[in-house]
């Protein structure tokens, strides 16, 4: 036998569209692109794969052609998945003129795993759930605007996390209690008014960057009944200084 390995091409589809008369509104180009959508998943189903990036283009009568790049975070072949994306982008978009053509790309691919379906909800189910989850949201609101946290080794509260892709980080467990609002800044507070239910935890760090912190963080109860994460900046005596607030529980 021929023992090169023989070369198999990338999944690459592509499909369009010619509208019979140019089309003012995107809910005319949804019904058109639902036989795309499904022309799409059955070649993705032919072949066991599922895209990871689709690139719809809208074509009118004068250029330029109007790009709309779909990113998916697992590798998916549900049409009507891909159809939901469409639609909250398009909900987004305003046209520059009417649409008399569009196509459907998909130049980026991936193998599918065989699967077992079940009764019950499984692991994978939930994880295929969470990231169609946060794909319709990027499609709704940007792909800026949704994104994970991961935990840095940092011992300053403003600086313990990062930004990242939802769900590729594997949860850090934590003794201390933090809460789930960590504001932009802290804010000056008094301190007459607050109830201490739990602390002080004291944080000392940054000496080695310019931004050196002594705070003695405590969780507390304002009088409205809602729970606080303040701190009170120590001078070289021990003496409080002023008090501020870090962030909010809910």
């Amino acid at each position: 036998p021929d023992p090169r390995v023989p070369h198999v091409p990338p999944a690459r589809f592509a499909s369009r569209l010619v509208l019979p008369v140019p089309v003012p509104n995107t809910d005319q180009i949804l019904f058109g692109a639902r036989r795309l959508a499904t022309e799409l998943a059955g070649f993705l189903t032919g072949r066991g794969a599922g895209a990871t990036q689709l690139l719809f283009l809208l074509e009118h009568e004068a250029p330029p052609v109007t790009r709309i790049v779909l990113e998916l975070s697992m590798p998916n072949r549900d049409a009507a998945h891909f159809m939901v994306l469409l639609r909250e982008r398009l909900a987004r978009l305003e046209l520059p003129g009417p649409v008399e053509a569009f196509s459907l790309h998909c130049t980026q691919t991936m193998q599918l795993a065989p699967r077992n379906f079940s009764l019950f909800a499984t692991r994978e189910t939930a994880t295929e759930h969470r990231a169609e989850l946060v794909e319709r949201l990027r499609a709704r609101l940007g792909r800026q605007a949704v994104q994970g946290l991961v935990l840095v080794p940092e011992h300053r509260p403003e600086l313990a996390f990062r930004e990242a892709e939802p769900g590729s980080a594997a949860p850090v467990p934590c003794d201390a209690l933090r809460p789930l609002w960590l504001l932009a800044a802290p804010r000056p507070i008094a301190a007459g008014g607050l109830e201490f239910l739990a602390g002080p935890e004291r944080i000392e760090s940054g000496w080695w960057d310019g931004n050196d912190v002594r705070r003695d963080y405590y969780v507390a109860a304002q009088q409205d009944g809602s729970r606080v994460w303040v701190y009170c900046h120590r001078d070289g005596t021990g003496e409080p200084e002023r008090w501020f607030v870090h962030g909010l529980f809910g």
